[in-house]
């Protein structure tokens, strides 16, 4: 059984607080062992007419998920929590959840340029854990 360090984040501007903790409860199911940085509230951009605020998370676990399993799952979750195509349109973000690294591969690396996800990295000393656990050195984070 292979064993993969994952990085995600979590993202809402309606209902923010009770729909990252609907979120975190479901992820808590299958990876109880998740590490999560505290919420941090931040401003919306690319966002046309909802000024709303977004509150985020970002946080880590290990699991034995393929990539392809892991993105079913994250899915699946946001769906879960209330997230509807229909609501796009409209800018209303009940639950986003983005992996952004899974081991070595960073696979949001846009994302890891925002300030709060920066911050949360550098807060959960990920990459510090991230080289013990993976027993290699991770790439600028």
């Amino acid at each position: 059984m292979n064993h993969h360090l994952c990085l995600i984040a979590l993202g809402s501007n309606c209902e923010a607080s009770f729909n990252l903790d609907k979120a975190r409860q479901q992820l808590q199911r299958h990876f109880p062992f998740i590490v999560w940085n505290r919420e941090l509230e931040t401003r919306p951009f690319q966002m046309q007419s909802n000024r709303s605020l977004f509150l985020n998370q970002v946080g880590y676990f290990c699991t034995d998920y393929s990539l392809d399993a892991l993105y079913a799952l994250l899915k699946a979750t946001e769906i879960a929590v209330g997230r509807e195509k229909k609501d796009k349109a409209l800018e209303i973000i009940k639950i986003d959840i983005d992996l952004l690294i899974y081991d070595t591969e960073i696979v949001k690396p846009n994302d890891l340029n925002y300030a709060y996800i920066s911050q949360s990295i550098k807060e959960l000393n990920y990459k510090k854990v991230a080289e013990e656990i993976l027993h290699t050195p991770m790439p600028p984070v």
